[in-house]
């Protein structure tokens, strides 16, 4: 693909650029794992509670996610990188997480 010559500039093919530029972008889609986190939040009755806070921590790093759920009572938070987390929702009309 490249040409080492002496007094000569190295000048890769149209063709080997296109390769190396396939293959890197291959690695870097490879080499990213996340995944998501889904879920409603119900009452004690059944029904869905709307407009909660639903906060995820990871417990490797401690960071945390939040996302709020819909009038279905349904949240999803993505892109979560892989690890062991914690849940809990908090609404003002149900003081306990």
């Amino acid at each position: 693909m490249f040409s080492l010559e002496r007094g000569r500039p190295v000048r890769p093919s149209l063709a080997g650029v296109v390769v190396l530029a396939v293959a890197f972008s291959c690695v870097a889609q490879t080499s990213r794992v996340a995944g998501a986190i889904q879920g409603s939040v119900v009452d004690q009755t059944g029904s869905a509670v709307a407009g909660a806070i639903a906060t995820l921590r990871n417990q490797g790093t401690n960071q945390t996610r939040t996302a709020s759920t819909n009038a279905e009572g349904f949240f999803r938070v993505g892109e979560l990188p892989v690890g062991q987390y914690d849940f809990a929702w908090n609404h003002p009309a149900f003081p306990h997480t």
